[in-house]
C-alpha cells in the first residue's frame, strides 16, 4: 500500500511539474546594441516572441562600468510585451518576477523604488536589491495578477530624471485554478490504478 501512494504521489509530482512548465516563460534583455526594439538574449517562451522598445532613450556603448545601457529620462519609458498561456480562468492568477539592473544617479535623494509601472499593479512590490561593485542597482520586483492574462503589458517610468537601464528579466508562472490542479492530482492516481 506504501508503494502504491509512493508511485501515486510521484505520479502527481511530475504531471504537475510537466504541467507548471507548460505555463512558464523567461525572457532577458541585456541591450549589447542599440535595437529598438531590443534583441532579446535569451527566451524560453512557448507562447510567442515577447518585445521591448524604448520610448525616447538614449542607448550608450557603456555608461559606469557597464556595457550596453539605455538611459531612460522620466518623459520616457519601457515597453515590454510578453505573450502567454490562454488559461485566464477566474480563479488563476500569474506571478511575475521582474529584474531590473540599472544605474539611478538619483538614489542619493532617498527615492526606494525609482520605477513606476503601468498597469498600476497593487501587488507590485521590490522582493530584493542588490547594489553591485559598480554602483549598479539590480532589483527583483514581485507582481501578482489575478485573473491570469493571456498576455502581459508592462511599462516602467522612471520617476527620477533619468535612470540607465542595463539589464531587464521577466519571468512568469500562470497558476492555474485549484480545480485543474485537483485534476492533475486525480490523473497521476488514475495512472497508477490503471497500471
Amino acid at each position: 500500500m506504501k508503494k502504491i501512494v509512493a508511485v501515486a504521489l510521484l505520479g502527481t509530482l511530475l504531471c504537475s511539474f510537466a504541467y507548471a512548465n507548460q505555463l512558464t516563460t523567461y525572457q532577458k534583455w541585456s541591450f549589447s546594441n542599440g535595437s529598438n526594439p531590443a534583441v532579446l538574449d535569451e527566451v524560453d517562451n512557448p507562447f510567442g516572441t515577447p518585445t521591448l522598445s524604448l520610448c525616447s532613450g538614449i542607448w550608450l556603448q557603456s555608461y559606469s562600468g557597464a556595457m550596453g545601457v539605455w538611459r531612460i529620462l522620466s518623459t520616457g519609458g519601457v515597453n515590454i510585451a510578453i505573450p502567454n498561456t490562454t488559461d485566464n480562468s477566474p480563479d488563476s492568477w500569474k506571478e511575475i518576477t521582474l529584474q531590473i539592473t540599472y544605474r539611478d544617479p538619483g538614489s542619493e535623494f532617498g527615492v526606494d523604488v525609482p520605477i513606476v509601472s503601468y498597469p498600476l499593479y497593487e501587488s507590485l512590490a521590490l522582493a530584493d536589491r542588490q547594489i553591485q561593485s559598480n554602483g549598479y542597482y539590480k532589483d527583483t520586483y514581485s507582481i501578482i495578477i489575478s485573473p491570469n492574462p493571456s498576455e502581459e503589458f508592462l511599462d516602467l517610468y522612471s520617476i527620477q530624471y533619468a535612470i540607465y537601464i542595463d539589464e531587464i528579466s521577466i519571468g512568469t508562472v500562470c497558476v492555474p485554478e485549484p480545480a485543474t490542479m485537483a485534476l492533475l492530482s486525480l490523473g497521476g492516481l488514475l495512472l497508477r490504478k490503471k497500471r
